[in-house]
């Protein structure tokens, strides 16, 4: 996620962003929420039986994509309805970032290739980001129709 130029009232505001994340499938696609020591949050998010995803939201973000500057950021999450964990809510509140004019922030994804409700310790992952996975997502989009008229 990147903004620039947004019109904060002041040095201390924050921009408030939401990510509804409504998972299918009953018990099976159930969100796992922890906290790591470096005061990251992690959502465990099963996608198939033998697959699931871990997304990481780091407590920083960046005044810039390539920028050297760390600011905090806020990471909340909330079950929706309590009598489905597979509805989460992830709230992010983002800094001003002030003096600069953009900030960037990227969660990370990591997905495991094991049985889910294993140890995911043993399994070898695939590390990668949020517009990787949405990139690898809109190619195979792009492509399964390419050669319809």
């Amino acid at each position: 996620m990147e903004y620039a130029n947004w019109p904060f009232c002041g040095p201390n505001n924050t921009l408030s962003v939401d990510i509804n994340m409504n998972i299918q499938g009953g018990e099976a696609a159930s969100i796992n929420q922890t906290s790591n020591s470096d005061g990251s949050k992690m959502l465990t998010v099963p996608m198939t039986n033998t697959t699931a995803a871990n997304i990481t939201f780091a407590d920083y973000g960046y005044e810039s994509a390539n920028g050297t500057h760390k600011m905090p950021v806020s990471v909340a999450f909330k079950n929706r309805d309590t009598s489905n964990a597979g509805q989460t809510t992830v709230t992010l509140r983002m800094p001003n970032p002030s003096p600069n004019n953009t900030f960037y922030y990227d969660p990370t994804v990591t997905v495991i290739l094991a049985a889910y409700g294993r140890d995911h310790g043993a399994a070898s992952g695939l590390r990668t980001t949020v517009w990787a996975v949405l990139g690898a997502v809109l190619l195979s989009v792009y492509m399964s129709g390419a050669g319809r008229l």
